[in-house]
């Protein structure tokens, strides 16, 4: 008995040590490792290709969740680009979570409150005005 109490241990403990290792290598390595950072020309008027007789429902579009929550704490935030810079990487749909505090537009998720919408919206109107091509979906 007491040689079959000794393999459980060690195979509950080898088990507890294999996922303690995988949620830490999540948790070091959960960023994305794609390089957004070089430009490309295609992306902030990639919807230019598009022929006019498509309709928008055949059209695959990229989105972004909680799109403003960029700059918020670690509990909040689920993305690494600013509006503008989600823009310019070809992003067109946003799912934006505008809440009033006391008079000012801001951005939050869930109860954790971040940045000011107005900010946000301006630089979508200089994207779209230099940018007449693309459709953007605005998601509230």
């Amino acid at each position: 008995m007491n040689k079959i109490l000794k393999i459980s241990l060690i195979v509950v403990g080898s088990l507890l040590v294999f996922i303690l290792s995988f949620f830490l290598f999540l948790l070091i390595n959960g960023s994305c490792n794609l390089d957004y950072t070089k430009e490309d020309e295609r992306f902030p008027d990639w919807m230019n290709g598009i022929k006019d007789d498509t309709y928008l429902h055949e059209v695959v579009i990229p989105g972004s969740h909680d799109a403003g929550s960029y700059g918020m704490n670690w509990l909040g935030e689920t993305q690494n680009y600013s509006i503008k810079e989600q823009l310019e990487l070809g992003v067109r749909y946003f799912d934006l979570r505008v809440n009033n505090n006391n008079g000012n537009l801001i951005i939050y998720h869930s109860i954790i409150n971040g940045s000011e919408f107005i900010p946000m919206l301006q630089d979508i109107k200089e994207f779209i005005t230099n940018h007449p091509t693309e459709t953007l979906l605005l998601d509230f």
